[in-house]
């Protein structure tokens, strides 16, 4: 379902950020900004399983959960868990590796919206 983001090019220390003589940014630089600040990612429908459904983020983003009837949303990160979280519904930031479970007795509506511009 979720696209793997592309590497961004780090360039070298050794390559400036400036060329001295255009007076210009190197177009190394120029890249890796650019890549940085490219236009927004589309978000990506999240197809819902069996309760507690589980979804696992490949790369940072935000979950946004809408409608059915959920009891329970809890975030797992790195072994830790919060639960529950509180919220049922909304938006929900998410760092790669980072686990949403939804508890539901009606199917939610779920979309990724991934930071930055997988490919």
């Amino acid at each position: 379902m979720a696209r793997q983001k592309p590497p961004v090019h780090l360039p070298s220390q050794s390559q400036p950020i400036m060329d001295m003589e255009t007076g210009r940014m190197s177009p190394a630089w120029y890249g890796f900004f650019y890549d940085l600040t490219s236009a927004a990612t589309p978000y990506e429908a999240v197809p819902v399983g069996a309760s507690p459904f589980t979804f696992t983020a490949v790369h940072p983003g935000a979950i946004l959960i809408v409608g059915g009837t959920v009891s329970e949303v809890d975030l797992i990160r790195a072994r830790e868990t919060i639960a529950p979280t509180g919220q049922t519904a909304g938006f929900f930031p998410m760092s790669q590796g980072d686990q949403i479970v939804v508890t539901y007795s009606g199917l939610p509506v779920m979309w990724y919206i991934p930071n930055g511009n997988p490919a």
